[in-house]
């Protein structure tokens, strides 16, 4: 009785889990505050505020990486799409799930360590104003109003 509460739990814990990265994914279409949620989008508005020679400097850095990022961001996508497939299959596969699910979280830590990359690459050649100007426009000051929302009711 208590392994498959458990297992309802799970599942109903990564639906959630699912539905939270499709906002996140979408919120690149979406130019409002919901962009805030998007760290992609926030890097290619902060590249905009920095002077030249740094800006084009920083932006040539920034294309060398978009594709791969984005490459991560269609592979959780497709993981995404495989997770509704199994969970509104008419018999469901733990199995093929927890394999697809895997591969999402495992694409998703791909995409943060990477970004984690780009931003001490493009700290390392700002100089001190430019870098605080630069991650200021990048990093929102605040935790965005729908991330809020999600863990006040939680």
């Amino acid at each position: 009785m208590l392994a498959n509460k458990t297992k309802k739990i799970f599942i109903v814990s990564i639906i959630l889990n699912v539905f939270l990265l499709s906002y996140i994914i979408s919120s690149h279409f979406i130019n409002s505050v919901q962009q805030n949620l998007n760290p992609i989008m926030r890097f290619e508005q902060a590249i905009e505020t920095l002077p030249m020679p740094y800006k084009k400097d920083i932006k040539n850095k920034w294309d060398l990486h978009r594709k791969d990022l984005r490459a991560h961001i269609g592979t959780m996508f497709s993981s995404m799409q495989n997770v509704r497939a199994i969970l509104t299959a008419e018999k469901l596969d733990l199995d093929a799930f927890q394999q697809v699910h895997l591969k999402m979280l495992n694409s998703d830590k791909d995409l943060k360590k990477k970004m984690s990359n780009m931003a001490i690459e493009i700290a390392s050649v700002l100089p001190d104003e430019e870098r605080i100007k630069f991650f200021k426009a990048a990093i929102p000051s605040e935790m965005p109003l729908i991330m809020k929302l999600h863990i006040k009711n939680n």
